[in-house]
């Protein structure tokens, strides 16, 4: 049995979030909220300021009914528990990663609420919104270019290449051995985008998916100045962790914080 979870990219304020919104939100604590007739307990905490963790349980009190089936007995009995008493028996799990800065989230359905809570709870603008994993679609969806940046590993390095023409001779000069990696980050300043752009981020997926290159991202802004990330390494916007259920059809919830923080861990390119 396996729990799966979709990719987001988490805004706050048209902004990845800063290490103190998280900290805000993320409190070590547990609380109670009814919304709509649904009753909810949320659980939030901060794992060594890298890993971000909610856990919703919630329920409602409705329907209700005065009788019960007894499995046992095979009999229709009074129902033992008055319409207050809730049981909170849907579970949801989220995780935000500064590694990756992306939001895992196993509810599809529950992304507006904790968006909602967020924005309540932090006084200023939330957005959970989807990654692309598509140049095409990213390609419709923005109007400039803020960032692209792509990473390598030395064993791929032509030395013909212009760009590696400025890296040192490590082992000859700085005496410090090869890096494990090459990371390289261009930033711009609101840049139109371009066809000759776009034919270039289609050349650069191409190397991504033969390892030419290690990992690729884009970000650009829609006609809203919203942020939109393209990034070829959000697991196709998801992944899935293999979990068992309890005896009684739950998961439980440190079982599926340490099963998802460990996926992530081994999906980064130095693992």
């Amino acid at each position: 049995m396996s729990l799966s979870f979709s990719t987001f990219n988490l805004l706050i304020d048209e902004k990845s979030p800063n290490i103190n919104d998280l900290k805000a939100f993320f409190v070590n604590n547990e609380h109670n909220i009814d919304l709509r007739g649904i009753y909810y307990t949320i659980g939030t905490s901060n794992i060594n300021d890298e890993f971000f963790w909610i856990y919703i349980r919630y329920g409602s009190d409705k329907p209700y009914t005065k009788e019960v089936y007894n499995a046992e007995s095979e009999q229709e009995e009074e129902n033992p528990k008055n319409q207050n008493q809730i049981e909170k028996k849907e579970q949801t799990f989220g995780l935000y990663s500064i590694i990756d800065k992306t939001f895992y989230l196993s509810n599809l359905n529950k992304k507006d609420f904790i968006k909602d809570h967020m924005k309540k709870k932090l006084n200023k603008d939330v957005i959970i919104k989807h990654f692309f994993v598509s140049a095409e679609k990213f390609e419709e969806n923005i109007k400039t270019i803020k960032e692209v940046r792509w990473t390598k590993k030395p064993d791929l390095i032509n030395s013909g290449e212009t760009v590696m023409d400025i890296i040192p001779p490590f082992n000859d000069v700085l005496g410090l051995g090869m890096p494990a990696e090459f990371s390289l980050m261009m930033k711009f300043k609101d840049v139109k985008k371009s066809v000759q752009l776009f034919d270039w981020l289609k050349e650069m997926c191409i190397k991504r998916e033969t390892g030419i290159i290690d990992s690729l991202m884009c970000i650009g802004c829609d006609d809203k100045n919203l942020k939109s990330v393209f990034n070829l390494e959000t697991f196709a916007q998801k992944t899935s962790i293999p979990i068992q259920k309890n005896e009684v059809g739950s998961y439980d919830p440190e079982h599926v914080r340490d099963a998802i923080i460990r996926k992530i861990k081994e999906n980064q390119p130095d693992a």
